[in-house]
């Protein structure tokens, strides 16, 4: 959720950030629902007619933050695949005093 936060606040919508948290949480059911495959385009819908279900002005502003929500997990995802895996178990050392 600080994630959202931080790129509706990045995107200029610094008043209802409570709607814009609540819009994402129901883009977000919208998401899993079995339409689309994986949800794809689904956020986004959901984010651009907001306007119509909650007092929010800016469609546009919807539509940025979903697609840099979804860019951004991506890169992530991505950039996750290349941590090495730890082999075995993990062992905790202590220092001796």
């Amino acid at each position: 959720m600080l994630s959202v936060l931080a790129l509706v606040w990045s995107l200029g919508g610094r008043e209802h950030l409570d709607l814009y948290l609540l819009g994402f949480a129901l883009s977000s059911l919208a998401a899993v629902l079995p339409v689309s495959i994986g949800g794809i385009g689904l956020r986004e819908y959901v984010l651009v007619n907001l306007p119509w279900i909650l007092p929010l002005a800016d469609a546009d502003l919807g539509l940025g933050f979903a697609l840099l929500f979804n860019f951004l997990y991506v890169v992530s995802t991505v950039l996750a695949a290349f941590i090495p895996k730890s082999k075995g178990e993990i062992r905790v050392t202590h220092a001796e005093s």
